[in-house]
């Protein structure tokens, strides 16, 4: 009888422990799921470029660099086209000013002394100041552009925002 309850307690035992560590994993479970997704994607299928212009790059060049890299990514990922979901375009504007003030230079300089019979000539460093003023005012625009994009394999879809890589690539290089 003794042996029969050891058994039945080692039993219970061992049966209850799977139990206790599922119900804690689905504790966890639940905890997981119910946090707030952060930048979760939209599908497997999304991704984004971000393309910084040059200080001499438009607008446009710096959105058709970025269409070329969206083209790029999706033909590395084995789709056909893409769709631009969503565009942020920033600009960051700098103004710089020139100003110049004193300038200082130094310069041998020839003096020439004649008496009855000969001349001499005597160089002497001599100071140069000039002053300068250039109010030169310069505006300088940077573009940043970021394309978040759905790729895609098969039909292209109608619509203003859907581009088909490989065309997207080779007007680029075309282009350049």
């Amino acid at each position: 009888m003794r042996k029969t309850l050891l058994i039945a307690a080692v039993l219970a035992a061992g049966t209850s422990f799977p139990a206790i560590s599922v119900a804690a994993d689905a504790r966890v479970e639940a905890r997981i799921s119910t946090e707030a997704p952060v930048n979760r994607r939209t599908s497997d299928r999304t991704f984004d470029v971000k393309v910084k212009g040059a200080r001499n790059d438009g607008r446009s060049d710096v959105y058709d660099e970025a269409l070329y890299k969206a083209a790029r990514k999706t033909r590395k990922k084995d789709y056909d086209w893409f769709r631009v979901i969503d565009s942020e375009i920033e600009r960051d504007t700098r103004r710089t000013s020139r100003e110049r003030g004193f300038e200082t230079e130094f310069e041998r300089t020839p003096y020439r002394s004649c008496g009855l019979l000969t001349c001499r000539t005597e160089y002497r460093s001599e100071r140069r100041t000039t002053v300068e003023f250039d109010f030169d005012d310069r505006e300088e625009s940077r573009y940043t552009v970021e394309l978040e994009f759905e790729a895609g394999w098969g039909t292209m879809p109608a619509g203003p925002d859907v581009y088909d890589a490989r065309l997207v690539e080779r007007d680029y290089r075309r282009s350049k």
